[in-house]
């Protein structure tokens, strides 16, 4: 009778034992309450965004004042903004690196007064991998609560018994010699699996570590559920990716969904394979039969045809692929990147799900914040502004203070502002420093070169650029000169996977008056580039590659460096010669 009050019959899963179900609503109902009241706070606190940075530096100050780092740097000192800006430097990781080594041994109050519950890793995508210090018992509550917040705020169709397709690459947690966690932000701990009641799948499937395989599954179990509410990635890539196998082994998943089987093809534990067809029962023909029926009908709009009730799909759009794909699969359901990450912690919440342009507030109540100005980034001791000081229109590098140890800290993002929500900056992501292409001096941002291609590209109409990679000349390895220039001036080389549309095809595209089609675009931009393109520099090398070759490079990243799938982030510029190798293997 209690579940009538709250929720149509149609969405309970049918897939949930009765104590399961009142487990899930009962703690979603407690999730949507605490959610609502936390993003009401934070709206009150954008009033005065100001007052609410002095608070929380102080709180910060108060806490930590009397640590080892605290003791050296004087920061007891600090009693405002102002004195956090006069008296500590701006910093990057090394100025920090010293004291995480010791943490990781277990000192106590090195930088923090509480102990680290976990040593967050980076993905090491611009450079090599970080661990920052977290206490996620207080920041992740915090930072879950708003998000969730604007989600029942924003999507009130959406109840609180509908199921989450996670598609979740396992990730291992080790421990450092104390027995700290070490892992990625995105980790789930394996101990909280069995709790997470309200996804799709088994706990047993969040462990699976192999791409295909864990998303297959993931996939399978979420077929199972017509009454889905929301896909969640963290990256906008693995739902691309979900998608491909979805469309290329839907014959397999159907067949498994029918009769209740794993496809022997998944290399699974035998144990976890066990566990897993168990759940999955005798099958569900009925359902299988309507899966089948609507991918026969194609790509466009699948994913609402699949799960007419879901609300939205979840993920950080890193790429630029929300529009490409609300035309696709996703048509007629929205994709919402509800936060602004890094491992550092969370850094801003979208408050406007249904936005085409995608802004960030940041999370004045996580960490303390300065803008850098995008032309003082390269100076030694560069102006900083706080939240109330940014102006609209200006692009700005971020850095952070924050209660797990770090102050001034430069993340090497740069954003720019968008507008105000009260006394709040509005901000959009723009490029990580280390993403700038740089042969001598120029500092050519991505932004610049990703307008420059599609612009170049308005000239074969139904090409649509799919991705793109850039690496400066003097990275090319022996195997690049070979196959390309030789000794050649300095110059961009370019690697684009492209997609023919409308009775278009690859061969149309000349490459040189693509060339030199972008190189005119970034001169237009990008006075610098333009100064030293008449003397410094040869024009642009533009190569188209197949399909495979984007995988293939996530492949070689994944197999050489430390780091997880679903954390990974393909670069845009590439670091190393065996990444070009990778690229000039699959030259169409």
């Amino acid at each position: 009778m209690l579940l009538v009050l709250f929720i149509p019959l149609s969405l309970i899963s049918p897939h949930l034992a009765l104590s399961t179900t009142l487990y899930l609503l009962f703690g979603n109902l407690k999730a949507r309450h605490n959610g609502l009241r936390a993003l009401k706070m934070f709206r009150h606190n954008c009033k005065d965004v100001c007052a609410a940075q002095q608070r929380l530096l102080t709180d910060i100050i108060h806490k930590n004042s009397a640590t080892d780092y605290g003791s050296k740097f004087g920061l007891a000192t600090i009693r405002s903004l102002e004195d956090l800006r006069k008296c500590h430097p701006l910093n990057t990781y090394d100025h920090y690196e010293s004291y995480i080594d010791r943490v990781t041994q277990g000192e106590p109050r090195v930088m923090t007064s509480d102990p680290s519950t976990r040593l967050c890793r980076s993905s090491g995508t611009t450079g090599r991998a970080k661990l920052i210090s977290q206490d996620n018992k207080i920041l992740l509550p915090k930072v879950r609560a708003v998000i969730k917040g604007v989600m029942h705020e924003n999507f009130p169709k959406m109840t609180i018994i509908q199921r989450i397709m996670k598609l979740y690459i396992h990730v291992s947690i080790e421990e450092s010699k104390c027995g700290i966690p070490v892992a990625t932000a995105t980790a789930i701990d394996p101990k909280t699996m069995k709790y997470l009641v309200s996804y799709t799948i088994p706990p047993e499937g969040l462990l699976l570590n192999n791409l295909f395989d864990a998303l297959y599954i993931h996939l399978l179990f979420g077929l199972r559920e017509r009454s889905l509410g929301v896909i969640e990635a963290t990256f906008i890539m693995t739902v691309e990716d979900a998608t491909r196998i979805l469309m290329s082994k839907w014959e397999n998943l159907v067949e498994d969904l029918k009769t209740g089987t794993i496809h022997e093809g998944l290399n699974l534990e035998p144990w976890i394979r066990s566990t897993l067809s168990k759940a999955l029962g005798d099958g569900d023909v009925t359902r299988a039969d309507e899966v089948e029926v609507e991918i026969r009908k194609g790509p466009i709009g699948i994913v609402k045809r699949l799960w007419p009730s879901i609300a939205f799909i979840g993920c950080i759009d890193n790429l630029g692929r929300k529009s490409y794909l609300q035309t696709n699969i996703a048509a007629g359901v929205p994709i919402y990147s509800y936060c602004y990450n890094s491992s550092e912690g969370a850094q801003g919440v979208n408050l406007w799900p249904f936005d085409d342009d995608i802004q960030f507030l940041p999370f004045h109540d996580v960490a303390v914040f300065e803008f850098i100005p995008e032309e003082a980034m390269d100076e030694g001791e560069p102006p900083t502004y706080f939240l109330h000081e940014v102006e609209v229109g200006q692009n700005y590098e971020v850095a952070v203070t924050q209660g797990c140890g770090l102050y001034r800290y430069r993340m090497g993002d740069v954003v720019r502002v968008t507008g105000f929500y009260r006394s709040c900056p509005k901000v959009s992501f723009l490029y990580r420093r280390a993403m700038l292409l740089n042969l001598d001096g120029e500092k050519v941002s991505q932004p610049i070169v990703a307008d420059s291609l599609k612009d170049a590209l308005t000239i074969w109409p139904g090409l649509i650029l799919e991705r793109y990679c850039v690496v400066e000349s003097p990275l090319v390895s022996d195997v690049m000169n070979t196959k390309v220039r030789g000794a050649s001036p300095l110059h961009y080389v370019f690697f684009l996977q492209l997609k023919a549309h409308e009775g278009r095809n690859l061969h149309e595209v000349d490459v040189q008056v693509l060339s030199k089609r972008v190189d005119e675009g970034i001169c237009s931009r990008h006075i610098r580039y333009k100064q030293r393109r008449i003397n410094r520099f040869s024009s642009p090398e533009v190569f188209l590659v197949n399909d495979n070759a984007f995988q293939d490079l996530r492949k070689y990243i994944l197999k050489s460096e430390k780091v997880s799938a679903v954390q990974m982030k393909l670069p845009l510029r590439l670091r190393t010669p065996e990444m070009v190798e990778v690229m000039l293997a699959n030259l169409l």
